[in-house]
C-alpha cells in the first residue's frame, strides 16, 4: 500500500514539474505570501533554483519557477502558496 502511495505522489510531482495542469490554460506558479520561518527547506527542494533568501525571507523568481510545487510541499511554515500565472 505504501508503495502505491509513493508512486501516486511521485506521479503528481512529475505532472506538476512539467507544468501540466489538467483543465487549466495557464500554468500555476508559486509565491511566498507571509510567515516565512527562514528554514531554507524550499531552497533545497526547488529543482530550478528559483528561490533566494534574504533578511525578509524567501523569494521566488517567477521567471525561473516551473510550477512544480516542491517548495510548497517542503515549506515548514506553509508560507508558499500557488497562483495562476
Amino acid at each position: 500500500m505504501l508503495e502505491n502511495i509513493k508512486f501516486v505522489q511521485s506521479f503528481f510531482r512529475a505532472v506538476r514539474y512539467n507544468g501540466i495542469w489538467k483543465g487549466r490554460d495557464s500554468m500555476m506558479k508559486f509565491k511566498v505570501a507571509q510567515g516565512c520561518c527562514f528554514c531554507s527547506e524550499c531552497l533545497f527542494a526547488c529543482p530550478r533554483k528559483a528561490i533566494t533568501m534574504d533578511k525578509n525571507g524567501a523569494h521566488i523568481d517567477p521567471d525561473k519557477c516551473v510550477g512544480c510545487g516542491m517548495c510548497a510541499d517542503n515549506c515548514a511554515s506553509e508560507a508558499i502558496v500557488p497562483y495562476e500565472a
